[in-house]
């Protein structure tokens, strides 16, 4: 096969493999790992809403919860960070209840937001949603739960925002299902600032994210027309070539 025509042939196949690889959702939680946090998924933080993404470096496990944090403290000042659940039970740590497969953020010390990031691998049109809900059930004052401020950004730019005030499914609220274009290297995250109101710090704000990502198919036939192109430049190519 010419070497021009092998190379288109190949660039097909890699535009079909990326959207086909992305075809189903792909959520932060399902792509947690208590081993690599790099990657079309990241967890971190950044000092202020949209500012300077800093990936988590330290991992570990507490209470059966892995978690990835941004330094070695012993207490809370190790915070902002990132936990999942990976077993199929609910873990019950302190004042906070993680289900079962559930990803839960934490702000910093300083006001950090915690970050889970998808990194688009392909450039496409992309379908993401978030939902956010309180996972400390006693908070402060007493009774009044997570109090945490919520958002989902696009490259750095605000998108959707909201807050969680309270404890499980009464305090749950959810994005819309949004579509945009992203080219590849593109970012969208989702975030968990500590909030204001009753409980104006990091304290009892854990805050469990369902946060879901899907490269949008193209229609077969974009795909079908695509390669009888490339097929038909290829042909050309070939017969230019036997007519030196």
């Amino acid at each position: 096969m010419p070497t021009v025509l092998r190379t288109l042939v190949l660039a097909t196949g890699l535009a079909v493999g990326g959207a086909a690889g992305l075809a189903q959702a792909d959520t932060a939680a399902a792509n947690f790992s208590p081993s690599s946090n790099t990657g079309t998924w990241t967890f971190g933080s950044t000092a202020t809403l949209g500012g300077a993404f800093t990936p988590f470096t330290v991992s570990g496990s507490s209470g059966g919860i892995d978690r990835w944090v941004s330094n070695t403290n012993p207490d809370y000042t190790q915070l902002p960070g990132a936990g999942h659940n990976g077993t199929p039970n609910s873990i019950t740590n302190g004042t906070v209840t993680i289900g079962a497969g559930q990803l839960s953020l934490h702000p910093g010390v300083f006001g950090e937001y915690s970050i889970a990031r998808f990194t688009a691998p392909v450039a496409g049109t992309y379908s993401f949603s978030a939902s956010f809900m309180g996972l400390d059930f006693v908070g402060r004052p007493s009774g009044t739960g997570t109090t945490t401020d919520v958002h989902l950004q696009v490259n750095g730019v605000s998108w959707w925002g909201s807050n969680v005030n309270g404890f499980g499914i009464p305090s749950t609220v959810s994005s819309g299902v949004y579509n945009i274009f992203l080219a590849a290297g593109g970012t969208i995250d989702a975030a968990v600032g500590y909030g204001s109101g009753p409980n104006p710090d990091l304290f009892y704000d854990s805050t469990g994210v369902d946060f879901n990502v899907r490269l949008v198919p193209l229609p077969a036939g974009v795909w079908a027309g695509g390669a009888t192109m490339l097929a038909v430049a290829g042909a050309g190519i070939v017969r230019r070539r036997r007519h030196v």
